[in-house]
């Protein structure tokens, strides 16, 4: 990767140059095959253009008008997917709370960053998907629907609650909500990483606000660089209003590479202006590693 060098204003004083942007793939994992996506993320872990890679939380393929087919486990994978890599970073992009207890997922996602030497990110959404949510048994069989909106919402805030304490207490975290709890809850072993946490979402009164209280970074699911730039300022009063700085929050948008390498680069561009500092380019299979390599290609030029 092309590296940055320092200018000088007019002046004479040092200025800093602008970060370079960071770049990272997600694999939507419906309807491919293990080898297949084992050899993409390989040649992205090669490639060296991405820092690193997620994969989609569904149990039924998305977008499809109803059709059936075959898809991975996200957490299960991800560990497959770590074994088979050194360098990239790992995600969830991103995992929906309604599906796993906050605790049990945060001693998944540590264990998983152990075997890997701390390269796991987490993300954590608030869930939506009322089909698989209702197929897969996940309500109360008194209440088997996926719960409302805000009380989804409610329980986020409280999920990203008790990770944020397991994360810091380190002998132990005590956390009591109405949905989510822990008792003296321990990770041993520690995460090696720092285990960063992303709030993926689009809420405005919800969703930015949970980010803005919790998370080290926020992802765009999808939008222009005009909903980009609002969504951000939105982030950035939360931010003001809880007094944190919005620096610490690191935005993210994803881009779906579905009409071309070029037409998704142009997107990522117009996304960085708009305060993009981390660009997510979304894979559906057929997962081909030559579409990977013509991607690094062209973000190369642009950071070159």
């Amino acid at each position: 990767m092309p590296t940055t060098t320092s200018t000088t204003s007019g002046e004479g004083r040092a200025v800093a140059p602008p970060p370079l942007p960071t770049w990272s793939f997600k694999t939507r994992q419906q309807y491919g095959t293990w080898p297949e996506l084992r050899e993409f993320w390989r040649a992205a872990d090669d490639l060296g253009v991405f820092r690193g890679g997620w994969v989609y939380d569904h149990l039924l393929p998305i977008f499809t008008d109803g059709a059936g087919g075959p898809v991975l486990e996200s957490w299960t994978l991800l560990t497959a997917l770590g074994a088979s890599t050194t360098r990239l970073r790992l995600g969830v992009m991103v995992s929906g709370n309604v599906y796993r207890n906050p605790a049990l997922l945060m001693k998944m996602a540590t264990s998983i960053d152990v075997i890997s030497d701390g390269r796991v990110d987490l993300g954590l959404g608030a869930g939506w998907n009322a089909e698989e949510y209702q197929r897969f048994g996940f309500g109360d069989v008194a209440a088997p629907g996926l719960p409302p909106v805000r009380e989804r919402m409610d329980r986020l805030d409280e999920a990203c609650a008790v990770v944020t304490a397991m994360r810091r207490s380190p002998d132990g975290a005590t956390v009591q909500g109405r949905y989510h709890g822990v008792d003296r809850a321990v990770l041993d072993p520690a995460p090696l990483g720092p285990l960063p946490l992303y709030i993926g979402g689009r809420g405005e009164r919800r969703t930015l606000r949970t980010a803005a209280r919790f998370a080290d970074g926020w992802n765009l699911p999808a939008g222009d660089a005009a909903v980009l730039a609002h969504k951000r300022g939105v982030l950035e009063r939360h931010c003001a209003d809880l007094g944190r700085d919005p620096a610490e929050v690191e935005v993210s948008a994803q881009v779906v590479v579905d009409a071309g390498i070029d037409a998704a680069v142009d997107k990522a561009q117009a996304l960085r202006a708009a305060g993009a500092g981390h660009v997510v380019f979304v894979f559906d299979p057929p997962l081909r590693t030559v579409d990977l390599q013509a991607l690094a290609t062209r973000l190369d030029e642009h950071t070159a």
